[in-house]
């Protein structure tokens, strides 16, 4: 689970200021930035992840049971953004507008929606794993009814343990002085999303470096065994695939660590009983959040980047509704 909003060690008025003055007009700039980043991240979340629900409901070359992970990354994304929308008003007016319901509300949505949001992803590569791996029984060992029954239990899992843990105890307020932001009381809670981030994302790195090495012993299986038709080719169909892989792994790695990493180093830095959070750590604060949220979108371009199905899918349907916009136009004209 990552972090969220803002952390205070007190709620009472010493303990929560706004910080300088003089820092708060150096950082003018760099809370427009956020406030932008954060508006153009939300937009692309609303507008990419739709279209990829409509991609993966017209390709029918990728296996079930993957189609199945991605819609709920997908799904997970696209609430991501779209929870993400009410904390835009907070990042303009550097102030909680919208109540104390809806800022207690929020601990457990943002939570519930991150975790499932690096969980979809870590059942998605387990998946990638069992094909690479076990590829005559992948079809028996996950069927489309087991992954499934796998998502609805790390949904139902995800939303009873954030609930219980963002939601009921300890909630999120509104502060009493100014800056009146959504913010949290300092507790153990970053704790567990540190070690959990780090968990998923080592497991994950882990994972792939294990396909990486069982796709090299098949390519090197497969040259050797064209070295007496082909050599020269099967050297070069070879290198070709290592390369693509390779570059596979470090783009998927490469974006996690760059969104993720940022909000755990925030995460650790907030645990410290000698921090306060005030207006200007706020805006640090949120450039993680925003880093955590490009990765929504990122997904959804990774995906149209390496994989021709779905790129071929969504040109269709881009074309189909091209094609129908013109036929109107040129119907009422």
């Amino acid at each position: 689970m990552a972090t969220t909003g803002s952390y205070t060690t007190n709620s009472t008025d010493a303990d929560v200021g706004e910080g300088s003055p003089e820092g708060t007009d150096s950082l003018g700039a760099l809370a427009v930035f956020v406030s932008v980043l954060a508006t153009l991240g939300v937009i692309l979340n609303l507008i990419l992840n739709p279209l990829m629900l409509l991609v993966l409901h017209r390709v029918n070359s990728i296996q079930q049971t993957t189609t199945i992970f991605m819609a709920s990354l997908t799904v997970c994304d696209f609430a991501h953004g779209l929870a993400w929308a009410f904390h835009l008003p907070e990042q303009f007016i550097r102030a909680w507008p919208l109540g104390t319901f809806l800022c207690a509300a929020s601990g457990p949505v943002q939570f519930t929606l991150r975790a499932m949001g690096i969980y979809s992803l870590f059942l998605l590569t387990v998946d990638r794993y069992i094909a690479v791996s076990h590829p005559l029984r992948y079809p028996a060992l996950l069927t489309a009814f087991r992954a499934k029954l796998t998502v609805c239990v790390t949904w139902a899992v995800m939303i009873t343990f954030c609930t219980g843990l963002y939601g009921i105890y300890s909630p999120k307020f509104v502060r009493p002085v100014a800056p009146h932001l959504c913010v949290w009381n300092y507790d153990w809670r970053p704790y567990v999303s540190i070690i959990s981030v780090l968990l998923i994302l080592v497991s994950i790195f882990v994972l792939y470096a294990l396909m990486t090495a069982i796709a090299v012993q098949h390519t090197r299986r497969i040259a050797q065994e064209n070295l007496e038709s082909a050599s020269e080719d099967g050297h070069r169909r070879s290198h070709r695939m290592n390369k693509r892989l390779g570059t596979t792994v470090i783009i998927i790695t490469g974006t996690l660590i760059v969104t993720w990493i940022p909000c755990v180093i925030m995460s650790a830095f907030i645990v410290q009983p000698d921090r306060l959070v005030t207006a200007d750590s706020f805006v640090f604060i949120h450039l993680a959040d925003v880093m955590l949220l490009t990765n929504s979108w990122l997904n959804i371009v990774i995906y149209y980047i390496r994989n021709k199905e779905l790129r071929l899918a969504l040109h269709s349907i881009l074309a189909g509704w091209c094609h129908r916009l013109c036929s109107c136009h040129g119907n009422s004209t």
